[in-house]
């Protein structure tokens, strides 16, 4: 998840009833200090605590050019280490 703005889960993320795990956050704001992103409100350790996201990482996910919203992945990307597949966005929506 790339973000710029607003708060990575900031709704009503309390009863723990889901399955998070094996993501890839990035909040390109914290780009000096990964360490200050909240989940939830919490810290990553406290919300692994909570049985969440175990595997996954705050990382840059090595997007070739998001700028442009080219989400294709570099092949050093931390998402491919996780068991991400890329899909062909090509394909992806509406088409003539």
């Amino acid at each position: 998840m790339l973000f710029d703005q607003g708060v990575l889960f900031g709704s009503t993320w309390k009863n723990d009833k889901f399955v998070l795990d094996r993501n890839v956050y990035w909040d390109l704001r914290s780009v000096t200090n990964s360490g200050e992103m909240k989940f939830a409100g919490g810290t990553l350790e406290q919300w692994r605590a909570r049985g969440h996201d175990k595997n996954s990482l705050v990382a840059d996910p090595l997007f070739v050019g998001w700028e442009k919203d080219d989400f294709r992945l570099k092949t050093d990307s931390p998402a491919l280490k996780l068991g991400f597949s890329p899909i062909d966005v090509s394909r992806v929506g509406p088409r003539k």
